[in-house]
């Protein structure tokens, strides 16, 4: 597009004052750049681009700016922008003059053409035209402002908003002015009766490169989990979809998860509220987002794991007692504080070993042959979590029906009054532990009955485990008196139970 020789014609439409360009040297250099007015963040269809483009005079020996153009485009971009449709932008404060009726130009804003928007700017009335002549035209009709950009601030030719489409593709776009496009002249004297011209050298300052990213949304983890793996990008934001785009709230603490009753708004607080978030999401009773009752990672991890479990409701009990280590600021820590204290074993025992089609199977988990030393005492335990799965069998289904802490003498936390446990059937999964404090652990403790139902198909021999593994935040582990503290499991003891057919007159 041949840009320079665009903007001469408007030039020549004007009157013998711009020939002076062509007859006189260069008296100063004009340059104009664009500046974002609205930070360095990146735009999306809720949060538009704002902008200032800004002109300089490089020296006073004049009498300010009289005229200026330039062509606005954007470049390198992952698709084009229709700058007719994206730019909403208005004179500066202090270049009224160059504008119709005061001044003169074709259209001050840009006028359209192709994606890019041409020859906006105008030019101050230095022909010193009367529209009350007889034969003039209606403009330009105001005084010459001089002294125009002359300020060290620059003079602001436009501002405005810069607003992609919805469609628009993620990425780095450059809006800028096109190369060769801006001339310039300048009031070389006024006499106080004749303004005399001159060409300016131009120069074309500083673009604008943003980041533009997709903030639509169906759902908070639009949002929350840009990399679609799961886990909040960022446990110290609060995301929301309002309206189809994004919102987010800083959150004064990762383990800040609702406020009270259930409301799933923050609060600003580490409470109890916080631990019964983590505990009802892990249930499944959650009303709010999952992602937002990640606190954190198990055993004072501060990364988020993507789960909502027993690490996120001591995350919220510990932050309330001021001894998590977490914190929202630049970014939460991400070293692992955990604590090998020492081993444990796990036994899974059934009722029974035999069972038979339609009947019901109780399998309890105990903690078994602690041995966790501090000094010459044990090690305490303060919370668990269990997670249980089932195999073998030549065909049918052992289906978990009912997680139950019974009442039992042998339980590991009997006698204590702050007791917290939840349980997900569903998931195989359940947790409790002491709101705090801790206790000792002695040589066999009862921890959860399992109950499962025997399909009328089942045959064969099921084995019923416990799944452990210190990679995999949502299987088993169990806390010690401090929850950074980990009691590793050495082993597990299976149950093994065998169902056969039911024979004619056996009881269901």
């Amino acid at each position: 597009m041949q840009r320079r020789y665009a903007s001469l014609a408007v030039i020549q439409t004007v009157g013998v004052f711009f020939f002076a360009m062509a007859q006189l040297a260069p008296a100063a250099t004009f340059t104009v750049q664009m500046e974002r007015t609205d930070g360095s963040g990146a735009v999306t269809p809720a949060t538009p681009m704002t902008y200032a483009i800004k002109g300089y005079l490089t020296d006073t020996d004049n009498e300010g700016l009289a005229f200026f153009l330039y062509d606005l485009e954007v470049v390198n971009s992952p698709q084009p922008v229709n700058l007719a449709t994206a730019v909403s932008h208005a004179p500066g404060p202090d270049v009224g003059t160059f504008v119709p009726n005061l001044g003169y130009a074709h259209d001050y804003n840009g006028t359209p053409a192709g994606d890019d928007l041409l020859q906006a700017g105008g030019a101050q009335n230095t022909i010193q035209n009367d529209p009350g002549v007889p034969g003039l035209p209606p403009f330009p009709s105001g005084a010459v402002a001089l002294n125009i950009g002359h300020d060290v601030a620059g003079v602001v030719l436009h501002e405005g908003t810069l607003t992609l489409p919805g469609d628009a593709l993620p990425g780095d776009y450059t809006f800028q002015i096109a190369p060769a496009s801006l001339l310039a002249n300048v009031v070389a004297s006024y006499d106080g009766f004749t303004y005399t011209v001159v060409a300016a050298n131009t120069v074309i300052g500083s673009a604008i490169t943003f980041t533009y990213e997709d903030s639509s949304c169906v759902t908070a983890a639009d949002c929350a989990d840009l990399n679609g793996d799961s886990v909040t990008d960022d446990v110290c934001t609060r995301w929301a979809c309002v309206a189809g785009s994004c919102s987010g709230t800083a959150k004064v603490h990762p383990a800040d998860l609702g406020s009270a009753l259930g409301e799933c708004p923050l609060d600003g607080f580490c409470n109890l509220a916080d631990a019964l978030h983590a505990l009802t999401c892990f249930s499944g009773n959650n009303t709010c987002e999952i992602l937002d009752s990640d606190a954190g990672g198990a055993l004072g991890e501060c990364a988020p794991d993507g789960f909502c479990n027993l690490a996120d409701a001591l995350h919220a009990l510990t932050c309330f007692a001021g001894t998590n280590t977490c914190a929202c600021g630049p970014a939460p820590e991400s070293a692992s504080a955990r604590t090998v204290v020492g081993t444990a074993s796990l036994a899974v025992i059934a009722e029974t070993r035999v069972a038979t089609p339609g009947s019901e199977v109780q399998v309890r988990v105990f903690l078994t042959q602690d041995r966790l030393e501090r000094g010459r005492g044990k090690a305490n335990l303060g919370a668990y979590q269990l997670h249980t799965a089932v195999s073998g069998g030549r065909q049918g289904s052992l289906k978990l029906a009912a997680i139950t802490i019974e009442p039992r003498a042998d339980f590991v936390f009997a006698g204590s009054a702050d007791v917290f446990d939840a349980v997900n059937v569903d998931k195989s999964q359940m947790l409790a532990g002491l709101y705090g404090g801790s206790v000792e652990t002695s040589e066999q403790g009862y921890l959860a009955t399992f109950t499962y139902r025997v399909s009328e198909d089942a045959i064969g021999t099921f084995v019923v485990d416990v799944l452990h593994d210190e990679a995999a935040a949502d299987q088993t582990f169990l806390v010690g008196d401090a929850h950074t503290d980990q009691i590793a499991i050495g082993r597990t003891n299976p149950a093994v139970v065998t169902v056969g057919i039911r024979r004619r007159g056996d009881a269901r």
